[in-house]
């Protein structure tokens, strides 16, 4: 049990048995050292390069990053929770962001597994712009990867490197 997988298969847009686009292979898994090596929440984020444009048909999600507080910004964490059914439907929840670390956004949006690695975004850079990766809960919080200026470098060095 865990590990990392050896090959990823992504169905955009899936919605039940529906997969409107298709699908699209992983051709490459990035994350960082802090997550990869050590497991550190701080550090929960990474991205996959695909085999196909369908960025290009669905559209892009924005990012954005400030080292000031979001409390209080109205955000949409959106993911497939294994709560919901039918399986595999995308589900949004809507809430206030109530605390900014430095590494981290705290909510208490509803979020159960499954969303994991979803966006935490808010309309605002002209599109929808992702500023958090949803990573996990505890009994108190849900918390998303704070996107900072080093994580967006890492994505854009990841997407056009």
């Amino acid at each position: 049990m865990g590990g990392w997988a050896e090959s990823v298969r992504i169905y955009p847009g899936q919605d039940d048995t529906n997969s409107p686009y298709g699908y699209c292979w992983g051709t490459e898994a990035y994350s960082v050292q802090g997550w990869v090596n050590d497991l550190d929440r701080n550090y929960d984020y990474g991205a996959i390069k695909l085999n196909c444009t369908v960025g290009d048909t669905t559209g892009w999600f924005g990012m954005h990053w400030q080292t000031s507080s979001y409390n209080g910004t109205r955000v949409a964490v959106v993911g497939y929770p294994q709560d919901k059914q039918p399986p595999f439907t995308m589900w949004g929840m809507f809430g206030p962001i109530e605390g900014s670390r430095s590494n981290q956004l705290l909510y208490t949006i509803d979020t159960d597994s499954g969303q994991s690695g979803g966006p935490v975004y808010y309309p605002g850079c002209g599109a929808f712009c992702a500023i958090a990766v949803h990573a996990s809960g505890d009994q108190y919080w849900n918390y998303g990867t704070r996107i900072t200026e080093a994580v967006f470098n890492n994505y854009l060095d990841w997407r056009y490197g």
